[in-house]
């Protein structure tokens, strides 16, 4: 018997050891399988175990990327993943999938809350029964041991949206689409594998996978921090991306404001506060879903590493941790990116939204603002031909209304020949000042002969003669002057009564030169917008800073309006007007400052200022059935206005019904661009509305940072703090962190 044990006992040892090596083995390879999931995983061997996922630096964000995959492709220099009981790493990329993908019938909900009791959770759902019309229940979350009230189901998903915009206005702004659930028996696992197709891992816990460089490529993006995927009550995959929240703000700030320049930099610097302020307050908006934000413009524009520049990722790092703050309480930093001139009252576009700072203010200076001021220059008043042939050549054209002679002709050209650093190709005088005399004169003095027999043939020449219904003989003479003529150089004032053979006017002989000038691309006058002016010197910010220039004596003005330079020897302007210039050495030699047609407003700049769109009733009547059935519109009635002039109220008419939409279903209803508007009508035969027409102004909600504007107030010199109190009111900065 003492034998047998101690054989029994040795075998035992054997089988022992044996299976302890296997175990070895595999663990070797990094990983174990099932983590609650069930089934066989087989793994992938590696030389290096995990390691620990780096830490984030506080305060940790997460970002929901996408919340219905069906799969997701990661990468990075080394991959490390984990679950709650297994970790290994893999090179190249991972491969994260479903095990099956469920078929769930289309339904959906909207999530008003989170509670962490049941009975909070009925409290609530009791409260919100005397407010909305829909059935409400509560879904219970086991994973996170929360209790989520919502409302619906609703069979399809516009439904859904109107019950958000109700819910929002009904003073549940956090309202959102909850995921459709499925069964956490019918749910599929999470598999991963790698690029060799080997299931490295296949669990229904949520797996993490990180870099030690502590930045992930998911689905081609970069992102800082690292990725969790799990598969959520859908069936389908959530992508969450963890990371610190300045390295967040990197990603967010240029996607939501542009262009990035020096000039701009304080709006840059603005919007990553307002950015960063909106974060903070909506920190674990999503929490029931497992994520804190979304990534989409619903929440703010977040696209990683990919989008990140050097300037906007400069600006977050300067205001590191500071937020907008109102009472000491964080601010709910709603911005807008084009406010129309003026911003809008919270209540007036969401019902019940009675914030303090959200008020209407001006998109342009105060009162009492230092560089409000416009001032008056004095100078000489010319047209722009004019100006720049003298400027660049130092051709004094003369009266331009008296004769011109052969003479005006070889020196003139002598002078632009100089300034181009050109040699004539011949030294025969002009011979007369007729248009063939003088274009086959120009021809030959820029040696553009090989040009004028290369680029046109016989019957371009005729097609041109044809059309002009002119009467010559064909020769190199002509083609010079036809030739011209197709360049844009000659261009008579009425080609229908013209006479190539006529004298040409001065003027018309000088415009010519200046479009030679042109041709070479020498008008090449610089731009930017004024930050400050007197009548002495001028302040101008354009994309490579700040630059101070003085007044040239005898500086040309011109006001811009449209495509037309008018000239001026008494000009007004002020800050925030865009100017061209030329300089002369340091002085300004050429000023032209345009009258915007967009006013004053700081956001006149956005193309979306100013803003028209046609429709007819059938199409808006479309529009609108998502929150009215009225069938095709009739009229519609303005009933009232915000500060503004924004619409807060509008009865819609039409052939079916009439009802009303309000705040911000306005805009949503009606398709347009805000809720700043008129509208007028053109009518058919019957005097019934054909069209509707839509004259507006701004772009967004209207609430809140005017983003233009901002821009705008950036190159004024405004700085991001006065930016932010500008347009929240009764605000400060304060530091969060």
């Amino acid at each position: 018997l003492p034998m047998r044990t101690y054989y029994f006992c040795h075998i035992s040892l054997i089988v022992m050891v044996v299976l302890l090596s296997g175990c070895a083995s595999h663990r070797g390879g990094g990983g174990g399988g099932g983590g609650g999931g069930g089934g066989t995983a087989t793994y992938h061997p590696s030389t290096e175990g995990a390691t620990e996922i780096p830490g984030i630096q506080a305060p940790v964000i997460r970002i929901g990327l996408k919340t219905d995959a069906k799969g997701t492709v990661l990468s990075g220099s080394r991959m490390y993943y984990k679950d709650a009981a297994h970790s290994g790493s893999l090179d190249g990329q991972a491969y994260l999938g479903l095990s099956f993908v469920p078929n769930v019938a289309p339904s959906y909900s909207v999530q008003v809350g989170s509670f962490s009791t049941r009975d909070n959770a009925v409290q609530a759902q009791n409260a919100l029964k005397s407010k909305a019309k829909y059935p409400t229940y509560i879904a219970e979350n086991p994973d996170l041991h929360l209790f989520q009230l919502r409302i619906g189901p609703f069979s399809d998903k516009d439904r859904a949206q109107q019950a958000i915009d109700d819910i929002r206005n009904s003073g549940y702004p956090q309202a959102f689409f909850a995921a459709n659930q499925v069964s956490s028996e019918s749910l599929p696992q999470l598999i991963l594998r790698n690029e060799e197709g080997e299931v490295l891992l296949k669990t229904k816990q949520a797996i993490q996978l990180w870099t030690r460089e502590a930045k992930i490529t998911i689905d081609g993006t970069q992102y800082h921090g690292y990725a969790s995927v799990f598969v959520n009550t859908s069936g389908r995959l959530t992508i969450v991306n963890i990371l610190n929240t300045e390295d967040y703000l990197k990603g967010v700030v240029p996607n939501e404001i542009g262009p990035a320049n020096d000039s701009t930099y304080e709006a840059l610097k603005a919007q990553a506060v307002a950015a960063r302020t909106y974060a903070v307050k909506n920190m674990k908006q999503f929490d029931s879903e497992g994520y804190d934000l979304c990534s989409t413009p619903r929440c703010q524009a977040y696209s990683g590493i990919n989008t990140e520049n050097a300037l906007t990722s400069q600006a977050v790092q300067e205001t590191k941790g500071e937020i907008v703050s109102y009472q000491g309480e964080p601010i709910n930093a709603l911005y807008t990116s084009t406010c129309g001139g003026r911003t809008e009252e919270a209540s007036v576009m969401f019902e019940g939204w009675n914030y303090p700072y959200l008020r209407s203010v001006r998109c342009d200076p105060e009162e009492n603002d230092t560089y409000q001021g416009s001032v008056e220059i004095a100078g000489a008043a010319m047209p722009w031909w004019q100006a720049w042939l003298q400027a660049k050549s130092g051709i004094a054209t003369g009266n331009i209304q008296t004769a011109l002679s052969t003479t005006d002709i070889s020196h003139s050209v002598a002078l632009i020949l100089q300034y181009l650093g050109k040699t004539s190709c011949t030294n025969d005088p002009p011979a007369g000042t007729d248009w063939i005399s003088v274009g086959n004169y120009l021809v030959n003095q820029l040696c553009w002969q090989n040009k004028r027999d290369s680029l046109l043939n016989e019957k371009d020449y005729q097609y041109f003669l044809t059309h002009l219904n002119v009467t010559v003989t064909p020769s190199p003479d002509t083609h010079s002057f036809l030739f011209l003529f197709h360049e844009g150089i000659l261009r008579p004032a009425d080609p229908s009564r013209f006479n190539p053979v006529s004298v040409m006017k001065r003027s018309d002989f000088f415009q010519s030169l200046y479009r030679i000038l042109n041709h070479y691309h020498q008008i090449n006058s610089r731009d930017g917008q004024v930050r400050e002016i007197n009548s002495h010197d001028v302040q101008i910010v354009d994309d490579l800073g700040v630059h101070t220039f003085a007044y040239h004596d005898g500086v040309m003005l011109f006001q811009k309006l449209g495509d037309d330079w008018i000239p001026h020897d008494r000009l007004v302007c002020g800050p925030g007007d865009h100017v061209e210039y030329l300089l002369d050495g340091e002085q300004i030699r050429i000023f032209s400052c345009e009258l915007h047609a967009g006013g004053i407003s700081a956001d006149r700049t956005s193309k979306y200022s100013f803003w028209q769109e046609t429709v007819d009733p059938a199409e808006l009547g479309q529009r609108i059935s998502k929150y009215l059935d009225v069938g095709d519109v009739v009229d519609l009635q303005p009933l009232s206005y915000g500060v503004s002039r924004r619409l807060s109220e509008l009865k819609v008419i039409g052939t079916k019904s009439t009802g009303i939409l309000k705040g911000i279903h306005i805009r949503w209803g009606l398709g347009l661009k805000d809720n700043l508007f008129v509208i007028d009508r053109v009518y058919d035969s019957s005097g019934k509305v054909k069209q509707f027409l839509f004259t507006g102004r701004g772009w967004g909600h209207g609430l809140g940072m005017c983003q233009v504007g901002a821009i705008g107030f950036a190159k004024q010199g405004k700085t991001y703090k006065e930016i932010l109190t500008h347009y929240y009111t009764g605000v400060q900065i304060t530091k969060q962190y």
